[in-house]
């Protein structure tokens, strides 16, 4: 008899272990209250009193220089100011008027903010402008033609967008150090409009070509084609065409490449395409509102937003992981990442849940949904801070402390 239990006492000890390997219980991301408020600094005094100035967005630079962007509805109704943390001193750039602050015109290279602006009523020119944070004073100008605000920064070149021929788009390259600007791929195109096909381009570095650009094209004889073109070579290395984009599918608007993939994204589709070879790989339907939406891909996963859901997706096949109500209005969002969370219209998101980290640091007007939408906060991961400025108030609150 003794001999015979102690091989069913093995047994019941491997099935325990077994069960409990086995047994995987969701982890649900912790629930924090609130952020404490800390402090409100008023600044009426200071930024432009105007109802055609009313949207802001800010940015944080080494941890001490808040850059406040202070858009209106029209261009050439915008302004730029720069507050110092430590030293509590805020400056205006008076140099300039800029045009609309809210589009994709703003970048930052180390202690530098690099600003992009067209010609057009009260614009004298059109020019790249390169700012010294610390002194908010342009260091460098140079000089572009272009006819819209959208660039993308790559190490110490600018890429913007310059309309040639009705069949043509440039996509030009300076050199921010040496002020060289140059034709770095042109792009044909059958016509473009804003609502009907945004030409749009996404960076990634290779080891076999260098710098490199993944761009959305199309072609009167071939439909919306997807185009490799190597930037360090000046040569296209693969073109396909988006044959799952079809007739009954919107448009593709938005290209991401990430790793050895790149993304491609319509308002209610998206696939994915080897970054070597263009091909396809998989492509899934997002059923989001037919709204542009946007797109933000972190590690393994994809995260769009629409008007109406946040969801999350598999990088690797695109499955839904998890969708959640959007319970903030409009469609714009603002993915700026903290630690494991994106931050959606001032509400950070879990990447692993989706849930909310908190709904209600009520700092804005209830009344007033663009506040939502444009007042986008500054987030110092270090310090443990947000910063808001919302109806001419800064407010700075403490992150509660992860465990």
């Amino acid at each position: 008899m003794k001999r015979h239990i102690f091989p069913l006492l093995f047994m019941f000890f491997l099935f325990t272990v077994s069960s409990c390997l086995n047994d995987k219980t969701d982890v649900t991301p912790q629930e924090l209250p609130a952020p404490e408020l800390t402090d409100t600094l008023d600044l009426s005094g200071w930024l432009t009193d105007s109802d055609q100035l009313s949207f802001y967005s800010l940015k944080l630079v080494n941890g001490r220089y808040l850059l406040i962007f202070e858009s209106g509805a029209s261009i050439g109704y915008s302004n730029i100011y720069r507050y110092d943390l430590e030293n509590q001193q805020l400056i205006k750039l008076d140099d300039l008027t800029w045009g609309d602050l809210r589009s994709s015109t703003i970048s930052i290279k180390g202690d530098e903010l690099i600003l992009m602006r067209r010609a057009g009523a009260p614009l004298p020119q059109q020019e790249v402008a390169i700012i010294g944070i610390p002194e908010l004073e342009i260091r460098s100008r140079i000089p572009i033609e272009t006819t819209n605000y959208e660039h993308k920064l790559t190490g110490s070149n600018l890429y913007f967008k310059q309309y040639g021929s009705s069949a043509t788009i440039n996509l030009r390259e300076v050199d921010l150090e040496s002020g060289e600007v140059r034709t770095a791929y042109q792009m044909n195109r059958e016509y473009e409009k804003d609502f009907d096909l945004k030409i749009e381009w996404d960076f990634f570095t290779s080891e076999d070509y260098g710098n490199a650009v993944v761009t959305l094209d199309r072609f009167p004889e071939g439909g919306i084609q997807l185009i490799n073109f190597s930037l360090t070579e000046s040569t296209e290395i693969w073109r396909n065409p988006l044959v799952e984009f079809g007739e009954s599918d919107l448009k593709p608007y938005k290209v991401i490449a990430g790793d050895d993939r790149v993304y491609i994204f319509s308002k209610d589709k998206m696939s994915c395409r080897d970054l070597s070879t263009g091909a396809l790989l998989w492509s899934e339907y997002t059923q989001a509102a037919q709204d542009e939406h946007n797109a933000w891909l972190q590690g393994d996963k994809v995260f769009i937003v629409s008007d109406e859901k946040i969801a999350a997706y598999s990088a690797v096949d695109g499955v839904q992981i998890w969708s959640k109500p959007k319970f903030q209005l409009g469609p714009v969002a603002n993915l700026e990442r903290y630690e494991d969370y994106l931050f959606v219209n001032q509400v950070p998101f879990s990447v692993e849940a989706g849930d909310a980290l908190w709904t209600e640091p009520v700092l804005w007007d209830e009344q007033d949904p663009f506040s939502k939408i444009y007042n986008q906060p500054a987030v110092d991961l270090e310090a443990g801070k947000i910063y808001y400025l919302i109806d001419f108030k800064l407010y700075t609150v403490a992150l509660p402390p992860f465990e």
